[in-house]
C-alpha cells in the first residue's frame, strides 16, 4: 500500500535526520524517506529508562539499518536521562525531549541537513488536542502540531496518516518493529487518552480521528489569519525607539503580543488591569524584565553607566554624545542620577525639585531613572538633568550609534 504524506516536502536528495526509535511509526517513516531518495541519517537515542528493553531497541535499530537500509548512516547516542532531569529540575519526560531535540539540532548542523523528520501521525494529533483541552489551552493548542516548523526545522511527514495505515504498511512491506511497554501504562495521561477516551469518541463517531483532523485544519487556517492580524497590530503598537508596547490597543491583540513576549496569562491580566499601579515590574521565566508605566510596557535592558569629567563636547558611558552650550565649571562631572538628588529647575524662583520626580514627569520609567545622566559641580550638587524636557535646554543630546534603549529613550525627538 502507499501512504499520503504531508503536503510539505523537501528537495529531492536532501539530507534528512530521521528519529528512529524502532517503533512502528518511526520504522514506517524511515522506510518511506529512504525509498523516496533522501540522504537519510538515522538517529537513535538510548535514554536508559526501560532497562533491558532500552538496549533491545538499540540492538534492533542497528540490525534493521544494516539489513534494510545499508546506504543510510546510523548514529546512536546514550543519555543519563534521570540524572539530567534531576540536575535541571525537569520531569523525566521533559528531560528526554530536551536531550533528544538538542542532539537532533546538533546533527542538523554536523550533516548540513534540511530537516529533522519525526514520526508523529494523525492519532498523535488527536491525542495532543485532547491533552491540551484537558489542561486548558488557547487557540494554538487546538491546532495541534504543524507538518513543518520553520523555527526548529522539525518535519512531520506522517501527520495525515493513521496508526492503522502505518501498521498495514509495515505488514505489506514485511517490516519488523519493536513495542514500547510504557505505551500500555495507564498512569501516563497520553495512554489514558489513547486507550480510554478516544474509543468513547469513536462510539459516538466512528470517523472521529479524520473529522477531528479536518477540524484542526480549519482551526489552523483561522489561527494563521489571526497571527497575521496580530503581527500588524504589533507593528502599530510597539515603539522601537523606546522599547515599549503601547497598551491602548485591542485587548485580544495585546494578549497575543504579550504571550509572545513570554509573559504568563496571570501577568498579562495584571498588566491590563486598571488597578495595577504604574512602576510594577514583571519578569519572564527567561529573566526578561518589563515595567508598566503610563499605559506602556517597557522592556528593561539596563546598560552600564559611569561617572566622568564634564566637557563641552563629550561621549558619556558610550551611550550619549553630550554638547553643553556653555563651558562647565571647573571640576564638574557627569554621573547617573540618585534618588536623593535635587536641583533648581530653570524658571523656579526658589526651592529645589527632586530629580527622580522630574524624570517621572518627563516620562522616564522608574527602572531607568537611576541611569539618567546629571551634570554636577565639584561639590556633587546637581546643576543640570540631561534629559529632554520642556523649556530651554542648555545642552544637546545625540545617541551613540548602537548604544541601545537608554539613548533612544532620552533622545527621542531631539
Amino acid at each position: 500500500m502507499s501512504l499520503t504524506l504531508s503536503d510539505h516536502t523537501m528537495t529531492e536528495g536532501s539530507t534528512i535526520i530521521v528519529g528512529l526509535s524502532g517503533g512502528a511509526d518511526s520504522v514506517c517513516l524511515m522506510d518511506l524517506l529512504y525509498r523516496s531518495g533522501y540522504e537519510v541519517i538515522a538517529a537513535h537515542v538510548n535514554f536508559h529508562l526501560r532497562g533491558d528493553e532500552s538496549d533491545r531497541d538499540e540492538t534492533f535499530v542497528r540490525r534493521i539499518c544494516c539489513d534494510r537500509y545499508p546506504d543510510a548512516r546510523l548514529v546512536v547516542r546514550s543519555f543519563d536521562t534521570i540524572g539530567y532531569a534531576r540536575e535541571q529540575g525537569l520531569s523525566v519526560e521533559m528531560a528526554a525531549r530536551v536531550l533528544r531535540y538538542d542532539w537532533f539540532a546538533e546533527l542538523m548542523v554536523e550533516y548540513e541537513a534540511a530537516a529533522i523528520a519525526v514520526a508523529h501521525h494523525a492519532g498523535d494529533q488527536v491525542e495532543t488536542l485532547l491533552l491540551n483541552l484537558a489542561r486548558g489551552t488557547g487557540g494554538r493548542g487546538l491546532c495541534g502540531m504543524r507538518s513543518y516548523d520553520e523555527r526548529t526545522s522539525v518535519w512531520r511527514p506522517l501527520l495525515s496518516v493513521t496508526r492503522d495505515e502505518i501498521l498495514h504498511y509495515l505488514s505489506d512491506q514485511k517490516l519488523p518493529h519493536v513495542e514500547d511497554s510504557t505505551n500500555e501504562d495507564p498512569s501516563i495521561t497520553r495512554n489514558l487518552i489513547r486507550h480510554k477516551l478516544i474509543p468513547l469518541f469513536r462510539e459516538i463517531n466512528p470517523s472521529f480521528t479524520s473529522s477531528t483532523i479536518n477540524t484542526m485544519s480549519h482551526l489552523r487556517e483561522e489561527q494563521d489569519y489571526l497571527d497575521r492580524q496580530v503581527a500588524q497590530a504589533k507593528v502599530a503598537l510597539w515603539d522601537n525607539d523606546c522599547g515599549c508596547l503601547c497598551l491602548d490597543g485591542d485587548p485580544f491583540a495585546l494578549y497575543r503580543i504579550m504571550s509572545e513576549m513570554d509573559l504568563t496569562a496571570t501577568q498579562i491580566d495584571d498588566i491590563l488591569s486598571p488597578s495595577t499601579e504604574g512602576g510594577a515590574l514583571f519578569k519572564t521565566a527567561a529573566g526578561t524584565q518589563y515595567e508598566l508605566f503610563r499605559k506602556k510596557l517597557y522592556r528593561i535592558a539596563l546598560p552600564t553607566v559611569f561617572a566622568q569629567p564634564a566637557d563641552t563636547e563629550m561621549v558619556w558611558s558610550q551611550l550619549l554624545t553630550i554638547s553643553l552650550l556653555q563651558s562647565p565649571c571647573e571640576g564638574a562631572y557627569i554621573r547617573a542620577a540618585r534618588s536623593s538628588d535635587t536641583f533648581v529647575l530653570h524658571g523656579m524662583s526658589r526651592g529645589h525639585k527632586s530629580v527622580f520626580q522630574f524624570l517621572k514627569e518627563c516620562g522616564i520609567p522608574s527602572s531607568y531613572r537611576p541611569l539618567c545622566p546629571v551634570l554636577v559641580d565639584r561639590s556633587d550638587r546637581v546643576q543640570l538633568v540631561l534629559c529632554r524636557h520642556r523649556g530651554t535646554q542648555p545642552f544637546r543630546l545625540t545617541p551613540v550609534a548602537g548604544a541601545g534603549y537608554l539613548a533612544h529613550l532620552l533622545c527621542r525627538g531631539v
